[in-house]
């Protein structure tokens, strides 16, 4: 009885010994071809992204920055996308070997070309927000010098290989050509002001202004490769430019003067509101030469009734 019983026991414990192994067992089997499916699929990853990474390094070595920003965003994808897969493979060092195989010479590529392609896509937004009305290019100007000497420190810091010279001359070129291109609405509505509505007063607020952006684009232009790149981008931009600055500079100087005689006038400084006054006849000489010896059709002639009307009122003050 006592060894039949004792044989019970044992069979069960047997019986339950061979259930508990048969499940560790399955469960590390189930574990491995876990393991073993992620750590395929994390090549498979990888594989694409080596494929992207040496297309991408090809399209670099073309120095097209187009084509460079096209790729960029197909590239920094699939480094997502095998850092994901990596993620999931058991074991900290098969994690690390497949980021170090894939993923690093993928960034390195990546790195390099960042921020050319942050520049390229910002011009290219620049160019398209010019034919806003309210656009104001200033900030996104300043947003992109910071770009450009970011570019310059990061290759420094990481030791990267510089990019074709093709990759900036592009740059310069589209630099200057949004610059230009801004600048041309500014002359545009300053010389409607000139011409159509005779109105100098809002002609004196822009034209700081517009002087500024006359004197930025002249100065990307000048750094643009390429003579015939360089002249086409002056008759293009700057020829105009100065022609609407010349034919108004004496108006403006001229109003800007009789502000001046005023201001002094309500200051009680007669005498050097006189001195001042006597500047005003030599302006308008100078207006009139310039405009005979440049060929430049005068202003709207509400542009010299104003500039009479507030002259007359200023030298009144001098009485």
């Amino acid at each position: 009885m006592k060894k039949r019983l004792l044989a019970g026991i044992s069979t069960a414990v047997i019986l339950s010994s061979g259930i508990i192994s048969s499940a560790t067992a399955q469960a590390a089997v189930s574990h491995s071809a876990s393991s073993s499916q992620s750590y395929k699929e994390a090549v498979k990853q990888g594989s694409l992204l080596s494929g992207k990474t040496a297309a991408y390094i090809n399209t670099i070595k073309g120095g097209d920055i187009s084509k460079i920003s096209s790729s960029y965003t197909g590239l920094t994808l699939q480094v997502k996308n095998t850092e994901k897969a990596a993620g999931k493979v058991a074991g900290s060092s098969n994690r690390a070997a497949l980021l170090n195989k894939y993923v690093k010479p993928a960034k390195i590529q990546v790195e390099r070309t960042i921020y050319e392609v942050s520049e390229y896509r910002l011009l290219s937004s620049m160019k398209t927000n010019i034919s806003d009305d309210n656009y104001q290019i200033d900030d996104d100007m300043n947003k992109l010098q910071r770009l450009k000497k970011r570019a310059v420190q990061i290759k420094q810091a990481g030791g990267y290989q510089a990019l074709p010279d093709s990759v900036n001359r592009s740059l310069h070129y589209r630099e200057a050509d949004t610059e230009g291109s801004f600048l041309k609405t500014i002359v545009d509505s300053y010389t409607y002001l000139a011409d159509e509505e005779g109105d100098i007063y809002t002609m004196d607020y822009i034209y700081d202004y517009f002087n500024f952006h006359k004197e930025q684009a002249d100065l990307k232009i000048g750094q643009v490769s390429g003579a015939s790149n360089r002249s086409a981008l002056i008759k293009k931009y700057i020829n105009p430019a100065k022609i609407a600055y010349e034919r108004t500079k004496y108006e403006i100087s001229r109003l800007r003067l009789i502000y001046k005689i005023s201001d002094l006038a309500d200051q009680k400084k007669i005498d050097e509101a006189k001195k001042e006054a006597e500047k005003l006849q030599r302006l308008k000489d100078r207006a009139a030469a310039i405009k005979k010896a440049g060929g430049y059709k005068d202003l709207n002639p509400q542009v010299y009734e104003y500039l009479q009307e507030d002259e007359k009122l200023a030298l009144e003050l001098l009485n």
